[in-house]
C-alpha cells in the first residue's frame, strides 16, 4: 500500500486551541490506555546506555504525556534518569505553563515553537519523536536524519500507527468510540473538551479522520529502512524494527540512530 501524504486537523495552524487541545489530550489518554511506553522503553533504554546520553530533546511533544509516560517508565523498569525538554511547532500555552510550574524538574516544556527539521544548538541531548516522523514532509523528515548524523546526536522515532488494513479499519469504525470511552481518563479535563467530544460530537469525527491519516502516512519498516540506508555512514549506525503489545494484531515500527567511536 503505497504512502499517502493527508492532511491532518492537528496540523493546521488555523486550528482552534480548544480543539488541538483535545486532540493532543486524547492521544496522551490513548497512550495511557494501550500502555505504548511500556513498548518504546527497551529500545530508549538500549540507546541510551550506548551513548550515555541522560537529556533527551522530545520533538512535536504536543501534551507531552507520552514522553513523560516514557521517561517514568525508563526509571521504574530500567533505573534511567534522564531528563526529557519538550518541544512542539505550536506549543500549547496552558500546556508549557503547567509542565514547567510542576515539581518535576527532569520534565520541562520549551516555550518557543521548534520546528523538527531545525533544532537549535541550545538543545542538547538525544533526540526522539513519538507520533510525529509521520507529519513531517519527506524533506523535512529526510532533514530530520541527516541532521542526526551531521550533529552527531542519537536519534528515536517511534510510532504507534502502520500503513495497512487492519490499521485503516482502527481508525474508521473503532477510534470514534474509543475517543467517547477515554476522554473521561483525560487530566486535566477541559469543559471544552467535553462539550467537542459529547454535545457536539467534533473531535471524535476530527480523531478519527487524524488517525486515518496518520496510517496512510506512516513510514513503513522498508521505507524506514530506505531512509536509513540513505543517510548510513560509517561512524553512525541505524536500527528499524517493530514493536507492540502481544494482544493487538499490529506493530508499530521504530528508527533508531547513533554515532559510533571508529576504531583507529
Amino acid at each position: 500500500m503505497a504512502r499517502l501524504d493527508w492532511p491532518e486537523f492537528s496540523d493546521q495552524a488555523w486550528l482552534p486551541s480548544g480543539l488541538r487541545r483535545g486532540i493532543t489530550s486524547y492521544l496522551d489518554a490513548m497512550h495511557d490506555f494501550v500502555g505504548s511506553p511500556r513498548f518504546w522503553a527497551p529500545v530508549a533504554a538500549t540507546l541510551l546506555r550506548r551513548t550515555g546520553e541522560t537529556k533527551v530533546v522530545d520533538l512535536c511533544s504536543g501534551s507531552g504525556g507520552p514522553a513523560r509516560r516514557l521517561r517514568h517508565e525508563l526509571l521504574r523498569s530500567h533505573g534511567l534518569e534522564v531528563g526529557i525538554t519538550l518541544t512542539d511547532l505550536f506549543p500549547d500555552a496552558s500546556d508549557v505553563a503547567r509542565i514547567n510550574a510542576a515539581p518535576d524538574e527532569g520534565l520541562r516544556y520549551f516555550p518557543r515553537p521548534i520546528d523538527a527539521g531545525h533544532v537549535p544548538g541550545e538543545l542538547t541531548g538525544a533526540r526522539m519523536m513519538i507520533c510525529g516522523f509521520h507529519h513531517l514532509p519527506m524533506k523535512v523528515a529526510d532533514h530530520v536524519l541527516a541532521d542526526a548524523v551531521k550533529t552527531r546526536r542519537a536519534l528515536m522515532i517511534f510510532e504507534v500507527t502502520d500503513r495497512d488494513l487492519l490499521s485503516i479499519l482502527t481508525a474508521l469504525f473503532i477510534t470514534p468510540f474509543l475517543v467517547l470511552l477515554l476522554t473521561p481518563r483525560i487530566r486535566p479535563l477541559h469543559a471544552s473538551t467535553l462539550l467537542w467530544t459529547y454535545l457536539i460530537p467534533v473531535l471524535p469525527l476530527m480523531i478519527a479522520w487524524d488517525h486515518l491519516a496518520s496510517c496512510m502516512r506512516t513510514h513503513s519498516k522498508r521505507n524506514l529502512e530506505r531512509m536509513a540506508k540513505a543517510h548510513a555512514q560509517s561512524d553512525y549506525v541505524w536500527e528499524v524494527g517493530k514493536i507492540g503489545p502481544r494482544w493487538l494484531p499490529v506493530r508499530w515500527p521504530y528508527l533508531v540512530g547513533r554515532a559510533v567511536e571508529l576504531a583507529s
